[in-house]
Order: structure tokens, then C-alpha cells, then sequence
């Protein structure tokens, strides 16, 4: 039996569709048709006055304009940096003030059309600094997506620390997860806490389509996240919590690895209850752990401002957070999909 409903809530019109086994359910969550009038109601700043950019009118750099259909987030030159904890990696994050609640059998997707621009970021980066344990240097090389990005997130942040990102830069972007340590109602310690690139992709000219997708049967205790372009999937992981890298299939060489889980975390199916989006800009300069609690050797410690510099072989390097460098990030809608089925299903291909 096939049955339509039509429902309207704060976002948008709400499509409902019932069938035997599972029900659909589709929300435009913000579209910016009425130039960008309930965007604070709809968005809230978590970090906004202790991480991350000021508004051009409070002496920062960072602009937000809505034109068209389009929010524009920008902020071409990064003015804020930090040496504490995750602090520097925002610059921008607006998470939504609806959470939406995951189904015991099913998926939620988030998908927005983006694009983003960034400016003084260098193909591969090396970056002096210092271990804070040893107070030693050490150098290592980041790619433009550390440097300055514009990023979708899928967001479980207040309730176990993971998040999930499209992290997209020019021409390119790359799937992202992370598990920070100061969730308010699981956090993680360092055994539990990671952030690692799963996989980059080049990108067309142009827009895209950006989506992610939580699917999880808590009866067969199984849960992944699917990230897809323009509803194509690109690559997925599977037992959330679990890093990636200690599990088999997602690195073939797992020496290199960019950022090392330090344990071999927890399985979070039954922790997780509601995911906000999020969108925003960010910089990842430092490694994991991020200076976060029970500092590895791998923490380090960069001076917030300098300069590029060139070696003898013109390769450019830099010992400091902010040299320039910035992003503009478009995003022209932000859609929901939920997916609840009546029984335990495979992931299903949208």
C-alpha cells in the first residue's frame, strides 16, 4: 500500500512516503530562499568568541552573504590561530539547531551543493615544529585540504565526539573522521579519540553535489557511513569508533598513515541517538593528538603566525598556523534523507 503525506514544519515541506518496509522522508533543511532571515535560527555557532573567526564587523575576517539561493562563507585570509587543544582547526562552524534522530533500522543523509575556493595553500606543505613532549623539532608535510578548506559535516558531537566531514578545496576534497576527547556525555580518551583521511578525490569544475550517509541495524549491530558525490558513493567505513586504521581494508600501508590512531577504540552503535549538519571553514595544520588530554609524543606545538619560506630545492615551508592562507566556501541548500525500515535491511543504495 502506498501512502503520501504532506506535513509542514520550521525548514521546509516535508515529504513522507510509506511503504511496507520502509519509510522515506525528505527535508529541504535550509535553502536560503529568504536570504539568510532564519539562519541564526536555524544555525547556532558553537565556538563562535572562543575558536575561530570574528565577523568583519567585530574586527575579524570573516563574512557571511546570502545572494541567490547561496550562503557564501568567507574569509579569504585566515586571522584566527590558536596553540591550544582543537581550537585552531575552526575557523567557521555552524551546526544545526535541529537534531535529527537516527532510526533503529535505517539511515540518515546529509547532502548540500558546494564548492570552495582557498587561497595561498601550497600542493604539499612541510611544517617545522616542536614535540611537546621532548621539546624537539619535527617536520612533517600536509597537503591544501589542512591548510584551508570548506567542509560538510555529519555531527555526533554532543553525544560521543565523532564527527564526519566533506572537506572540500579547489579542485579536490576528502572524506574525513574524528573522534575528539571532550564529548559531554561519552568522551573519549586517548585510546578512543582519532582523526584520519580516508580517501581524496579529484573534483570537475564546478558545484557538486556533497553527501553523507549514516545507515545502522541495531539488530544486527551494524552500523557505516557512506560518502558520496554528486550520488555516487566514493568510499565508505564501517564500526564507527572503531579507527580505520585498525581495521582491515583501509590502508594497504598503514606505516603511512598521516595521523596514527593511538587505540583501538569502541564500537559507538548504541551510543549514538541524533546527528546535526554542520558546514563551515577549517585548517588542520598540527598532528593527532591535537594536544588534546594524555599528550603522546606526536603532539606539537607551532608559533600562530609567519611566513613561507623556500629551501635550496624551492620547496615551501613554514613554521607558524597562519602565513595567508583562507577559504570561501558556497553552499546552495542543505537536504535531509531519512530512511526507516520496519525490518533489518542491508545498507540501501539511494
Amino acid at each position: 500500500m502506498l501512502f503520501w503525506k504532506l506535513s509542514v514544519c520550521l525548514f521546509s515541506i516535508v515529504l513522507v512516503q510509506n511503504l511496507s518496509a520502509q519509510k522515506i522522508t525528505e527535508i529541504t533543511y535550509d535553502d536560503f530562499s529568504d536570504k539568510g532571515i532564519s539562519y541564526f535560527d536555524k544555525w547556532s555557532l558553537p565556538y563562535y568568541g572562543t575558536a575561530g573567526e570574528t565577523f568583519v564587523s567585530e574586527g575579524g575576517a570573516l563574512k557571511l552573504g546570502f545572494l541567490n539561493n547561496r550562503l557564501k562563507v568567507s574569509a579569504p585570509e585566515f586571522h584566527w590561530s590558536s596553540d591550544y587543544l582543537l581550537h585552531d582547526h575552526v575557523k567557521y562552524l555552524a551546526l544545526s539547531t535541529t537534531k535529527f534522530r537516527l532510526p533503529k533500522e535505517g539511515s540518515v543523509m546529509f547532502s548540500s551543493i558546494m564548492k570552495a575556493n582557498v587561497f595561498q595553500t601550497y600542493p604539499s606543505l612541510k611544517i617545522v615544529a616542536r614535540k611537546i613532549s621532548k621539546d624537539q623539532p619535527i617536520e612533517y608535510k600536509i597537503n591544501e585540504g589542512r591548510q584551508a578548506s570548506a567542509v560538510l559535516r555529519m555531527s555526533n558531537a554532543h553525544q560521543t565526539g565523532m564527527v564526519f566531514d566533506w572537506v572540500v578545496y579547489g579542485d579536490q576534497a576528502f572524506a574525513l573522521t574524528e573522534r575528539t576527547h571532550d564529548a559531554p556525555l561519552y568522551p573519549a580518551n586517548i585510546q578512543g579519540a582519532y582523526c584520519q583521511v580516508i580517501k581524496t578525490f579529484q573534483l570537475s569544475s564546478g558545484v557538486h553535489n556533497f553527501a553523507i550517509r549514516y545507515f545502522r541495524s541495531l539488530q544486527a549491530q551494524y552500523d557505516q557511513v557512506e560518502y558520496l558525490i554528486d550520488g555516487k558513493v566514493m568510499t565508505t567505513i564501517k564500526n564507527i569508533g572503531i579507527p580505520p586504521d585498525k581495521q582491515k581494508g583501509y590502508f594497504k600501508n598503514k606505516t603511512r598513515v598521516i595521523d596514527p590512531s593511538q587505540g583501538v577504540g569502541e564500537n559507538l552503535i548504541n551510543k549514538m541517538t541524533t546527528m546535526m549538519i554542520g558546514h563551515g571553514l577549517f585548517s588542520r595544520v598540527d598532528v593527532f593528538p591535537y594536544q588534546q588530554q594524555d599528550l603522546t609524543n606526536n603532539s606539537v606545538t607551532i608559533p600562530l603566525t609567519g611566513l613561507i619560506f623556500k629551501d635550496k630545492a624551492s620547496n615551501p615551508y613554514t613554521s607558524s598556523r597562519l602565513w595567508g592562507q583562507g577559504a570561501i566556501g558556497f553552499f546552495y541548500n542543505f537536504n535531509v534523507t531519512m530512511v526507516t525500515h520496519s525490518e533489518t535491511k542491508k545498507p540501501v543504495k539511494m
